[in-house]
């Protein structure tokens, strides 16, 4: 069970999350090494093309030398999908987090974090798009004996994207936590 999301990014060095357990935002701070951070568009950017030129380069070999029973080929993309989301989560975002604190919140940076709450709907419709797609595909390709290559990158792409959004945003726990803190704002609790 997750137990705190990041709602909204508030500086290059930290970003606004909620405390399911404590019921309350806190200030997620960003490690940084010799006065740089370590979490960055650039490096996030950089990572992406290089994935995206990895998976173009297996597809043509897949593609050119693979062709893969259906069912055996979905288990095994959604595997490597799933498992190259969770690698990049860690790679891009966990493990760049540092320190929490959980001092006084501005009420305008809970204000922003709830004007991102059409953001986080329009990611989860996506998710249900992307899964709803998958599971078409899917039942496409089981007319056809054996899988192409194109076709396993296409999957892990993908389970890639909805894993990728599910651990790394959390959708349904931000749209949760901003109702939280809507109540909470409404409730005068960040006013000074």
């Amino acid at each position: 069970m997750i137990k705190e999301t990041l709602l909204v990014k508030n500086s290059t060095a930290s970003s606004l999350g909620f405390d399911f357990e404590r019921d309350e935002p806190y200030i997620q701070m960003y490690k940084t090494h010799k006065g740089k951070k370590l979490y960055s568009y650039s490096n996030t950017f950089f990572l992406s093309y290089v994935f995206l030129g990895m998976i173009g380069v297996t597809g043509i070999i897949l593609d050119n030398f693979f062709k893969f029973p259906v069912l055996l080929s979905l288990i095994i993309a959604i595997l490597v999908g799933v498992s190259l989301g969770k690698i990049v989560v860690y790679l891009t975002i966990t493990k760049s987090l540092s320190e929490k604190t959980y001092h006084k919140i501005n009420k305008s940076l809970v204000e922003k974090a709830v004007q991102n709450n059409k953001n986080l709907w329009i990611l989860r419709i996506a998710c249900w798009f992307i899964i709803l797609i998958f599971i078409i595909f899917s039942l496409m390709l089981f007319d056809k004996s054996k899988m192409a290559g194109g076709d396993f990158i296409a999957v892990i792409l993908g389970i890639f994207g909805v894993t990728y959004i599910e651990n790394a945003i959390h959708p349904s726990k931000g749209i949760k936590a901003i109702k939280i803190l809507n109540k909470q704002l409404k409730e005068g609790r960040f006013n000074d």
